[in-house]
């Protein structure tokens, strides 16, 4: 596929470089991260980046630099891109914003006057309860507004992993975007192209060692109910040794898709070691109810693929975490081998 000419508004100066410039003559640093092969992003090059309303923006206000992901894995990495397309803005150097997938010219044109206008940085734990709050209150457009720059922003957030926003968005979060795109459709468009957007993003890291596009579009696919599509993948990859490394890392993900699916023994290979991550499914699920049942999967998965051993260790090690009837119960009542 002939590749698009770079559009004429992104300089060809290197990402820190082009930070420290704007920084220094109090610019806006607009930076569009993007592939090549990629028919969206394409797209954007062909006519987003082209447009006049654009252009002149960003000629009179900022410095603009385009990081392709194929040839610009570290910075991408280092900027915590998940989705490509995805365009981030930056002022005095400091992350303020950002939005993925698709963006039309007049979409990014508001978006960026907008950032004019804003007198202070959003506060994510004010967006958070504001999105929540729409949503309890069934006012659906502004709910989807709230959540989609939620998903999109936490990344940029300072410290994002160490203050638990990942975390987050992650696991608290998904319930309430699950309810969402359920119940209003255009929310259900939007994290649909956010999925597609990491979806295009992951294959140029899976076999690097940063997972993270991989991780959204896994989780954005249990969030649309299309777990149908982490199975197709997981079957395509799951014999090929280079794989190991990212399935290994999503194994927590792929637990329901499988179990869903009554692949046993699939989940058996997940865990190279089955104790700990007992040990995380303990620290993760608080509910004994919960606990019990992801136990009863990791088990019998164990002893689908024929690790008896690691079998019956987990089965000690539940029993003693958990010394309830219930558990022994759920333990002998779980699928057989030959399941």
């Amino acid at each position: 596929m002939q590749s698009v000419p770079r559009p004429p508004v992104f300089q060809d100066t290197p990402f820190a470089r082009a930070m420290e410039r704007s920084a220094a003559d109090g610019l806006w640093l607009v930076v569009s991260v993007t592939a090549q092969t990629d028919s969206a992003c394409r797209a954007m090059d062909e006519v987003t980046w082209r447009r006049a309303e654009v252009c002149e923006w960003i000629e009179r206000k900022a410095l603009a630099v385009q990081i392709d992901i194929d040839t610009d894995r570290e910075v991408a990495r280092a900027l915590n891109v998940l989705a490509v397309p995805t365009t981030i803005v930056f002022r005095a150097g400091k992350h303020e914003d950002r939005v993925a997938a698709f963006q039309d010219a007049a979409e990014i044109s508001a978006w960026l006057s907008t950032l004019e206008r804003r007198q202070a940085k959003p506060d994510g734990h004010l967006r958070d309860s504001s999105a929540k709050m729409a949503l309890d209150d069934q006012r659906y457009d502004e709910a989807t507004k709230g959540y989609v720059w939620l998903w999109n922003n936490i990344p940029g957030f300072d410290g994002a992993y160490e203050t638990g926003w990942m975390g987050v968005r992650q696991s608290f979060m998904i319930k309430d975007l699950e309810s969402l795109v359920r119940s209003h459709p255009p929310a259900h468009a939007a994290f649909s192209a956010l999925r597609d957007a990491s979806g295009t993003a992951a294959p140029a890291f899976d076999l690097t060692d940063w997972f993270g596009p991989r991780i959204d579009w896994l989780v954005l696919n249990r969030v649309l109910a299309q777990e149908d599509r982490t199975l197709e993948w997981f079957n395509s990859v799951k014999a090929d040794p280079r794989y190991a490394p990212v399935i290994e890392h999503c194994a927590i993900l792929l637990l329901a898709p499988l179990k869903e699916g009554q692949h046993w023994a699939d989940i058996g290979r997940l865990f190279a070691n089955p104790l700990a991550t007992l040990a995380e499914l303990r620290e993760f699920f608080s509910v004994e109810e919960n606990f019990r049942e992801e136990v009863v999967v990791l088990y019998a998965g164990l002893r689908a693929a024929g690790r008896r051993a690691d079998a019956k260790a987990v089965r000690e090690e539940a029993v003693r975490l958990d010394p309830s009837d219930k558990m022994r119960r759920a333990l002998e009542q779980a699928p057989g081998p030959s399941n």
